[in-house]
């Protein structure tokens, strides 16, 4: 049993799959132990959801109510198991591998 706290990365997809690859394969190299990574994906025509599925250490799920953001947002956040979420974009780039391992300054 691991003692860390599980984080859920919640990410919203929308025809992001030219983000995805991206962002994706930095969220992967994380150094902190105990996370999983969850897409919600809106609606995607762009081959996204073929991409997310191909790749088995995502859990994917797909909104019911498309092309609302604040509702996949809160879809995702509600399907999450983490003790702690952090909630992003498709497009956002992380570039430290240790993101995860910080604590809050003071």
């Amino acid at each position: 049993m691991n003692s860390l706290p599980l984080i859920t990365i919640v990410i919203v997809n929308d025809n992001g799959k030219k983000y995805l690859e991206r962002t994706l394969a930095a969220l992967t190299d994380q150094s902190y132990p105990n996370f999983e990574i969850l897409v919600v994906d809106n609606g995607s025509t762009d081959g996204s959801l073929e991409y997310i599925k191909s790749l088995q250490e995502l859990i994917l799920i797909q909104s019911p109510i498309v092309r609302n953001k604040n509702f996949a947002c809160n879809y995702g956040i509600i399907q999450a198991k983490g003790d702690l979420i952090l909630l992003m974009d498709n497009d956002l780039l992380i570039t430290d591998n240790n993101l995860l391992t910080k604590k809050k300054k003071k």
